[in-house]
C-alpha cells in the first residue's frame, strides 16, 4: 500500500499546518511552545515563530532533541532548524533546508493534486510491485468525525471553542487476516480574541480563493489532513463548519494492529506513534523585520515541478 504522511517536504507537512499568526514589520509576531514525543526518537521541544507580512505567511521553528535516546545517539543535545514560507505573491511554498544547504520552492497549485507528492517521492514503488500490493491489501474508506463543544472554554483569558477532529484509517492484510489501523486525534482551542485575527482571516480567505477546499491542507486542520489521501469533497461541510485562531492544539497518532481478525484468537496490539502539543506563549507587538525567515544567500535554489 502506498501511503503519504504529508505534503511537500518534511517541514511543510508538519509546520505550516500547525498555527497562524499576524503581521511582522511593525505588526505582531506570535511565538509558540511546541513539543512532540515520537516513538523511538523521544521528546523534542521547539520555539515556533509565525508572522504574516505582505499577504504572505512566514514560519520558523528551532528544535532541540531532548529525549534521552537522541542525546545518547548524538553524544549530547542536538538541535535543528526548519523554515517554511507560504508566498502567495509568488504562488509557491518555500522551504529552507538547512541540512542540505538549499532552498526548495514548491508550486502552490500542486497542493490540489492528490497524486503530486507521490510522483515526487524518492520511495516511489514500481508498478509491478504496486500491483502485488494492491492484490494483497484492502484499504478501507477513511472515517472522519468532528465534535464541537457547545460551551466556551477559557484559555489564557481568551474564550475559545473546543473542537476535536478524529480520523480512522484502516488497511486489511488479506493474506495474514490482519488489520492495521491508524487513529489520528486533533484537539483545538479556537478563538477570535487574539491580536492579528483580521490578518489571519484575510490570509485564509486568500488561500481559499487560490485552492478552494484544499486550502484546509495548510490551514488549522493541516495536521490531521496530512494523513488524508485524495480529495476533500466528502468532508467539506465539516471543515467549513469550524473557524478561529488556534491558541492551543494537541495532536496524537496511535497505531493499532489486530492479528486474526474475526477469530476467537484475535490479538490486538496498540502503540503511540506521536503526540504533539502547540501553545501560544507570547505575542510581540511592533516586532522587527522578516530577517529570521530569510534564506542564507549561499544556499542553492531548487524548484520542484
Amino acid at each position: 500500500m502506498r501511503g503519504r504522511t504529508g505534503w511537500p517536504g518534511l517541514f511543510v507537512g508538519a509546520l505550516l499546518v500547525l498555527v497562524a499568526a499576524s503581521p511582522c514589520l511593525g505588526g505582531v509576531l506570535h511565538l509558540f511552545d511546541y513539543t512532540i514525543d515520537e516513538f523511538v526518537v523521544g521528546e523534542k521541544r521547539a520555539e515556533l515563530a509565525v508572522c504574516y507580512a505582505n499577504g504572505n505567511k512566514y514560519s520558523d521553528k528551532i528544535t532541540a532533541y531532548t529525549g534521552s535516546f537522541m542525546k545518547k545517539w548524538f553524544g549530547g543535545e542536538k538541535s535543528s532548524r526548519e523554515t517554511a514560507n507560504v508566498l502567495l505573491d509568488q504562488d509557491l511554498i518555500r522551504e529552507i533546508d538547512y541540512l542540505k544547504h538549499r532552498v526548495v520552492d514548491y508550486p502552490l497549485a500542486k497542493i490540489v493534486d492528490p497524486d503530486w507528492y507521490d510522483r515526487h517521492s524518492p520511495q516511489e514503488i514500481p508498478s509491478a510491485a504496486q500491483t502485488m500490493i494492491d492484490a494483497r491489501y484492502e484499504v478501507k474508506s477513511p472515517q472522519f468525525s468532528l465534535t464541537i463543544s457547545p460551551e466556551s472554554v477559557v484559555v489564557d483569558n481568551r474564550p475559545c471553542v473546543h473542537v476535536i477532529a478524529t480520523l480512522r484509517l484502516e488497511t486489511l492484510d488479506k493474506v495474514k487476516n490482519a488489520s492495521s489501523v491508524t487513529l489520528i486525534r486533533q484537539a483545538m482551542w479556537l478563538t477570535d480574541q487574539v491580536t492579528g485575527i483580521d490578518e489571519f482571516k484575510a490570509f485564509n480567505r486568500a488561500m481559499e480563493e487560490r485552492l478552494g477546499i484544499d486550502a484546509a491542507r495548510v490551514g488549522i486542520f493541516g495536521n490531521i489532513l496530512s494523513y488524508w489521501q485524495g480529495g476533500l469533497d466528502s468532508i467539506e461541510t465539516s471543515l467549513n463548519s469550524v473557524s478561529g485562531y488556534p491558541v492551543k492544539k494537541e495532536v496524537s497518532v496511535t497505531a493499532v494492529y489486530t492479528a486474526g481478525v474475526g477469530t476467537d484468537d484475535a490479538k490486538r496490539t496498540e502503540a503511540s506513534i506521536s503526540k504533539i502539543s502547540v501553545n501560544l506563549r507570547e505575542v510581540v507587538v511592533n516586532s522587527p523585520g522578516l530577517e529570521r525567515f530569510d534564506s542564507p544567500k549561499a544556499f542553492k535554489l531548487v524548484t520542484v515541478r
